[in-house]
């Protein structure tokens, strides 16, 4: 879902208490739902509350850590990495995370050395193209199901 019309019309009147109350509660609902909470952090930065975007995020964070949502984390820290962390904290972060959803495959260790994830920690976009490259080469892991034309499903 995108930032509803309640929600702009508190950003509009700078009524962060009720936001923070639909933040909550969308949160409730479904705390998958990245596009109004990556919506929401950035229209609170665009008004000068970039305290308050990182809070509401954490609680987000927080709440997918625990419900074991990995790849829903992966993809807040994907969307809203710099809004929510430190610049040196992003990498440890993706690859913490990265280790949580993909750990106990035993092909993931090396695919995780091949890509080079363990190198230039500090170039973030490369990191994600990193991680979009291992992603890809586990979706044709050991065990997996895939359908190759003219051959069927293998």
């Amino acid at each position: 879902m995108a930032i509803s019309r309640n929600t702009q019309a508190h950003l509009a009147k700078g009524d962060f208490a009720a936001l923070e109350g639909e933040w909550l509660s969308s949160l409730e609902q479904d705390p998958t739902d990245l596009d109004y909470f990556v919506g929401v952090a950035r229209a609170l930065v665009g008004n000068g509350q970039e305290g308050r975007a990182r809070d509401l995020l954490e609680v987000l964070d927080e709440q997918l850590r625990e419900n074991g949502q990995w790849a829903a984390r992966l993809k807040l820290l994907k969307r809203a990495g710099t809004l929510l962390l430190p610049a040196d904290k992003i990498h440890p972060t993706i690859v913490s995370t990265l280790g949580k959803l993909y750990g106990d495959r035993g092909t993931y260790k090396g695919l995780f050395e091949a890509v080079g994830l363990h190198r230039a920690p500090q170039d973030i976009p490369k990191t994600w193209e990193k991680v979009d490259r291992l992603e890809t080469l586990l979706s044709f892991d050991v065990g997996t199901v895939v359908a190759m034309e003219g051959k069927g499903v293998g």
